[in-house]
């Protein structure tokens, strides 16, 4: 892996994941968890690292983005957003 190119593409992953969960928070914690994912995968077989990253957070963002809808419905009270 070349650390290099992960620091290059942080920022774009963020994001991405921003642009799905509407937190900077999330977003951060999304990249993080995906980025620490990325370092057990076999990385010998992955032709594209940008696109592979990619597609791992836009997923990643899209679940984070359902568990809060649901937590959002099943809230008691008021939910107030950040």
């Amino acid at each position: 892996m070349n650390a290099e190119l992960i620091g290059d593409l942080t920022p774009t992953l963020k994001a991405y994941a921003y642009n799905i969960c509407g937190s900077v928070a999330d977003a951060e914690d999304v990249v993080q968890d995906v980025l620490l994912k990325f370092l057990d995968v076999d990385q010998q077989h992955i032709d594209n690292v940008k696109a592979y990253l990619s597609r791992m957070v836009i997923n990643r963002a899209i679940d984070q983005k359902k568990k809060l809808h649901r937590l959002v419905l099943d809230y008691p009270g008021e939910w107030l957003p950040e």
